[in-house]
């Protein structure tokens, strides 16, 4: 699940706090180009960058074209990776910061917000020219660090937000606004698919979404806290469902807590859900990140779904994390969901690593309204609503709904259906009921029906009605049917004293953009 790297693709080489006229779009490029990112390794009085730290990196300017090849290679030469960063920006290309942000996960870095002064330079804000030029002349400087005044605005926030450990001052500011350029929501759908695979609640971008590209708007202490930016004891992001590109569809979640001999470290797990490629199950995937020691010497795991227990100690750490995916059944799914949460155990081989083993766990509070968003789109991609329509379609056994699955004609999003029912002439009564529910067996949502063919020898109607939804034991609603539920019910009257044959035609419209066009044979006795 390679989600940093599958976000990338989809950012704009530009998006910067600027209008859509080209002259304004334009003078704001040729600003970032006169303000181009310096990297240099810092080095201050004893603590200078907090307990026991008088070394580190320090990002100045804006966020250019080619900073991060640049950033690259200075990682590549000074090797202090191992340093934390400051950075002091007011912005730039946002394609570029997001880069340096999946660097900085890649090398489990520390990331501050502060201004770095090198010998020499003034403390003023930007850099002078003059300063510029001294920084650029080589690689190490003696420095001051300041935390008052300082700033990671726009799309430095997405930059920092990458790193592993992330602490920001009173005194610094993190301002937000909107970006720009084509396709915004796009763009945005990938930044949220970012921030979530580093720990970060994806309602940081809808936030930033909401100031206008020509101003900004400081982000609150509370609203860091809530948003998870500054890493600070054990923290979850909601479910986000990802509409990629291609008809992709995914449900992520990330879990992010202390680690390290004194917990001042901090890794990231995240979970996701998606279809399966060749059955009615769901797949689950999973992605750890690793310490150093831990990459030399690699936990057992184990993932608890509900009642099931998954071995994963076959695994095989790749570049300092470990990925994997396997299908779920649908009991199983609603298992966990039923639980409250997807367990995963990490248990250390005592002999060559002291770690406490761990248990993560990934709540699966509000993943039942998702899993309906999915289970339409895996339905849709298998040709068939069975999953999605959440639907007792006109009252059949097991055995009967199975059968008549040989007969059903499926195409986009559209299932026929054939019944037959068995009436008594001249009476009003129920042949049919129709439910739309979430495998925890709450609405999914209102379902429509329409009378497309009227009998010819009597009269329905349809109306709003609670009553016993009837799913199949293999559908992972089942339970859903011992307890009445809202829907639609449809009702047969036939003409006075008739006796005979009659049919009746109906169109279902569900949520999700899926359709049953229902055939009833009606026996009027």
């Amino acid at each position: 699940m390679r989600c940093m790297t599958v976000a990338l693709c989809c950012l704009p080489a530009v998006s910067i706090a600027a209008s859509d006229d080209p002259k304004e779009l334009e003078r704001q490029l040729a600003q970032v180009r006169s303000e181009p990112m310096v990297f240099i390794v810092a080095t201050g009085e004893p603590n200078a960058c907090g307990r026991g730290c008088s070394e580190w990196i320090a990002g100045e300017g804006r966020f250019d074209e080619g900073a991060t090849q640049r950033f690259r290679e200075f990682l590549a030469v000074s090797a202090k990776r191992d340093l934390p960063i400051f950075f002091n920006s007011d912005g730039g290309l946002l394609r570029e910061a997001v880069q340096i942000g999946s660097i900085l996960r890649e090398n489990r870095m520390t990331v501050g917000v502060a201004r770095t002064v090198a010998e020499g330079c003034h403390r003023g804000s930007p850099l002078d020219d003059a300063c510029r030029r001294l920084m650029q002349s080589k690689r190490e400087h003696k420095a001051r660090l300041y935390f008052g005044g300082a700033r990671c605005a726009s799309a430095c926030v997405y930059a920092m937000v990458g790193a592993s450990t992330r602490h920001v001052d009173p005194g610094a500011k993190l301002p937000i606004n909107s970006n720009t350029g084509r396709e915004i929501e796009k763009t945005n759908n990938s930044l949220r698919r970012y921030v979530v695979a580093m720990g970060v609640d994806p309602g940081l971008v809808d936030a930033a979404a909401k100031i206008p590209s020509r101003s900004s708007r400081e982000l609150s202490r509370g609203e860091m806290e809530r948003f998870g930016i500054e890493t600070r004891g054990l923290y979850e992001t909601p479910w986000f469902a990802y509409h990629g590109p291609a008809g992709e569809f995914l449900l992520l979640k990330s879990v992010t807590y202390p680690t390290g001999d004194t917990a001042d470290e901090y890794r990231t797990r995240t979970v996701g859900l998606a279809c399966s490629r060749s059955s009615t199950n769901i797949r689950f995937m999973y992605h750890q990140e690793l310490t150093a020691k831990e990459s030399r010497t690699p936990p057992m795991i184990r993932a608890k779904i509900g009642d099931s227990l998954i071995d994963l100690t076959t695994l095989k750490p790749q570049k300092d994390l470990i990925e994997k995916s396997f299908d779920l059944e649908p009991r199983q799914l609603q298992s966990a969901i039923e639980t409250g949460s997807f367990e995963i155990a990490e248990m250390f081989d005592q002999s060559m690593i002291k770690t406490p083993s761990r248990v993560v766990r990934f709540s699966t509070l509000g993943l039942s309204a998702n899993i309906v968003a999915l289970e339409s789109k895996c339905a849709s991609k298998r040709g068939s609503p069975s999953l999605s329509s959440s639907a007792s379609a006109p009252d059949k056994s097991p055995e009967q709904r199975r059968e008549e699955g040989n007969r059903i004609l499926t195409t986009e999003g559209l299932r026929k259906e054939q019944a037959t029912r068995v009436v008594a002439s001249s009476k009003n009564q129920r042949i049919g009921f129709f439910t739309y529910l979430t495998p925890d067996c709450d609405s999914g949502g209102e379902v429509e029906v329409r009378i497309t063919k009227k009998p010819e020898h009597g009269t329905a109607e349809t109306t709003t009605a609670t009553n016993f939804p009837n799913y199949p034991k293999e559908n992972i609603r089942a339970r859903c049917n011992e307890h009445k539920v809202r829907g639609v019910q449809i009702n047969y009257e036939s003409a006075e004293k008739y006796v005979g044959s009659d049919e009746l035609e109906l169109l279902v419209l569900f949520p999700g953009g899926f359709a049953w066009e229902v055939h009833y044979d009606i026996s009027v006795r």
